[in-house]
Order: C-alpha cells, then sequence, then structure tokens
C-alpha cells in the first residue's frame, strides 16, 4: 500500500518517477479527496482518534464541543488527516475534563480565517469571547470579569449556563 498527494501517472509520463515503479504501484488504485474536501468526515475521524488515544494517554474524553468542531471544520487541514490525528492528540493532552474544547486547539487553527464569525450565532460569540478572555487572565475570575465589564455573579451564571471549563490550580 502507498499513498501520494500526487498524481503518480502524470508524474511518470513527465519522467519524475519511474514508469516500472508507477505500474507496479499502480495494481489497485484508491482515489480519496483532501479532508479538506471532506468536512463531513472530520468530526467521525477525529472521534475515531479519540477512541483510540484515550487508553494510550489515560485520558477520559468523551468528544468535541461544538465550538470547537465549528473550528476544526472551517481549517483547510494542508496535512491532511496525520495533522488531524496530531492536532486531537494535544487537545487531549490540554483537556482537563471530558471533551475537547476551543481552548485546547492550536492557536493557528483557532485563528484560522476560514471561520465565519458572521455564522456564529450572539451566544456562541460571547462564550467564545468569554473563553478568550478567562485565558487571557490565566483563570482568574474577578479579572475577568473586570475585563468584561460584568460583575464576577453574572460571569459565574455565563459559565454555567456555556459550560465554559475554568482552569484550576
Amino acid at each position: 500500500i502507498a499513498a501520494t498527494h500526487r498524481d503518480l501517472r502524470e508524474e511518470a509520463e513527465s519522467g519524475r518517477f519511474r514508469k516500472d515503479l508507477y505500474y507496479r504501484l499502480n495494481v489497485f488504485q484508491i482515489v480519496l479527496p483532501p479532508l479538506r474536501e471532506r468536512k463531513e468526515d472530520i468530526l467521525p475521524i477525529a472521534t475515531a482518534f479519540i477512541t483510540e488515544l484515550n487508553p494510550i494517554l489515560g485520558k477520559h474524553i468523551q468528544g468535541i464541543h461544538p465550538d470547537a468542531v465549528r473550528i476544526l471544520e472551517a481549517y483547510p487541514w494542508p496535512g491532511n488527516i496525520r495533522e488531524l490525528r496530531n492536532v486531537v492528540e494535544r487537545a487531549m493532552i490540554l483537556a482537563h475534563g471530558d471533551e475537547i474544547r476551543p481552548e485546547h486547539l492550536p492557536r493557528e487553527i483557532r485563528l484560522h480565517k476560514g471561520l465565519d464569525a458572521g455564522l456564529l450565532s450572539l451566544e456562541e460569540l460571547e462564550a467564545a469571547h468569554i473563553r478568550r478572555v478567562i485565558q487571557a487572565v490565566g483563570g482568574n475570575l474577578k479579572k475577568a470579569a473586570e475585563v468584561l465589564g460584568i460583575s464576577r455573579s453574572t460571569l459565574y451564571d455565563k459559565i454555567e449556563r456555556y459550560g465554559i471549563s475554568v482552569p484550576r490550580d
């Protein structure tokens, strides 16, 4: 079994790949589109990686938060499934609860321009902003409430309503 992202027939015809090796490998060909063209496969594949990695990492991750799923689906995955596996593994290592959340994903994936904030509900935007602020102040909820311009009790209510995980010391 061999895999490539190049058109080996074209490579062989142009002389950049050995023709005899091309014909030896080309007994049965499966063409699989890149992950960026199969957004609907991202969640099932990521879930399979979680199932595979839970015992290896000693974790009990049960799933991926919907905000994190939206981020994963917006990313183009130039490294395809290998990159997705690495991102899932990293997120699992960083996760303290039973799900992968947006803050567990690498910054470059979270900030990728493919995510259209115009498609998020106001509550989703608010929850994401609260998560960013809490992370920026190192989990200090008093400071987070000040930055957000709300009372601590309002912040606690929003944390509970949106299911936001707060880092514990």
